[in-house]
């Protein structure tokens, strides 16, 4: 299923025209018969699907898994961080009038599952840059551009059971521990 797809949703920081550029995968490449093209191959070399990128412009272009991978391997150093603009979280605050509470963190589904509630709303984290420069970043912005990094911000302070991040932390440590494994698998290989 497409929706399972390690790439899909991480966004990648990609190089054009001299500059680089924070991409998003959205989908996978279809033939005209709307047929899925390339295969996941467990050598990295020879996974031949093809993804769909979107640029902050609007844009879309195509990309192979490898060269997807390859742009990956660039942004994280040798333990997994991405090295590209933010140095570190350095704190977090929450508005209590517009921050879900935990005692409100869940709602029951359509067939009686209880369920988190999928909301940021309420939440910054202050950010240190590469430059030095401090700002304060509304929660759902740091998520969707760096989301490893929140992540494990957010269990080292034990804020990961805030309904705010229960819904989607564990989901992206999982998830980048296989994909992390999947890029020092072809950073060793290519290095033989």
């Amino acid at each position: 299923m497409e929706e399972l797809d390690e790439h899909i949703g991480q966004q990648i920081q990609m190089t054009k025209n001299n500059a680089p550029t924070l991409v998003r995968i959205v989908s996978r490449k279809r033939d005209p018969n709307g047929k899925l093209i390339g295969k996941k191959h467990e050598i990295p070399q020879l996974d031949s699907r093809v993804y769909n990128v979107e640029y902050p412009d609007g844009h879309f272009e195509q990309y192979s898994s490898n060269i997807l991978t390859e742009a990956l391997n660039e942004m994280i150093n040798h333990d997994g961080y991405d090295k590209s603009f933010v140095k570190e979280i350095c704190g977090y605050r929450r508005d209590d009038k517009i921050a879900v509470r935990k005692d409100r963190g869940f709602t029951e589904s359509h067939n009686g599952r209880s369920v988190p509630v999928i909301t940021t709303k309420g939440w910054s984290v202050k950010i240190r840059w590469m430059d030095d420069a401090i700002t304060w970043v509304p929660l759902n912005v740091m998520k969707n551009s760096q989301p490893l990094i929140l992540a494990q911000y957010a269990k080292a302070m034990k804020i990961d059971t805030e309904p705010a991040f229960l819904w989607w932390v564990p989901h992206v440590l999982r998830q980048s521990s296989r994909l992390l494994s999947k890029v020092k698998t072809l950073f060793h290989k290519n290095n033989l």
